[in-house]
């Protein structure tokens, strides 16, 4: 009987804790608005801001100050240059650039965050915002001063939704928890 009880906590314990990541390539000029539409973002997944630190910062605020562009009462800032952001419970999160004219440019995105489910997040691939278009006889912006950077490729683990730290903890509770009920 206690043999049965280890095989089957082994065997619980190697089923992965699935997660998603969300890439946002963070850049004035770009259009957030729709960047969740196509997405079934939950609990446990996380979304990692890429931008040049110093330049830009990803500061989450509420409801009223997303629409308002309003950076008086953060609720997190984070200006280093990779923002991960890790979704903890149900609702929509609101982020904004803090760079003083960046939010009223459009740098600003809401992530509705669906409770857990059995099913595993897939995030698609790493969406570049749309640019504004090209004023007549002008030229398109380049480089940091508007042109959405082109994000890093994410390890193929990482691609899949498998965290291999969260397997990590979750074999853990459940060894720890198989011991408890042997001993």
């Amino acid at each position: 009987m206690a043999g049965t009880k280890v095989l089957l906590l082994l065997a619980l314990a190697v089923v992965p804790a699935f997660a998603a990541n969300y890439d946002i390539s963070w850049s004035n000029g770009g259009d957030y608005s729709s960047w969740a539409s196509d997405k079934t973002i939950r609990v446990g997944d996380t979304v990692t801001f890429q931008y040049v630190g110093g330049l830009h910062s990803v500061d989450e605020v509420n409801q009223a100050d997303y629409t308002a562009c309003s950076t008086s009462n953060t609720l997190s800032s984070d200006g280093t240059g990779n923002t991960v952001i890790t979704l903890t419970q149900p609702g929509t999160r609101y982020f904004v650039c803090g760079t003083s004219g960046h939010c009223g440019g459009g740098m600003k995105v809401s992530v509705p965050v669906s409770a857990a489910g059995s099913t595993p997040s897939t995030p698609s691939t790493p969406s570049t915002p749309s640019t504004p278009s090209t004023p007549s006889g002008g030229s398109a912006p380049t480089g940091s001063s508007g042109t959405p950077s082109t994000p890093k490729s994410s390890p193929p683990n990482a691609a899949a939704g498998f965290q291999p730290g969260k397997a990590v903890m979750v074999a853990g509770a459940f060894l720890a928890g198989g011991l408890a009920l042997l001993g």
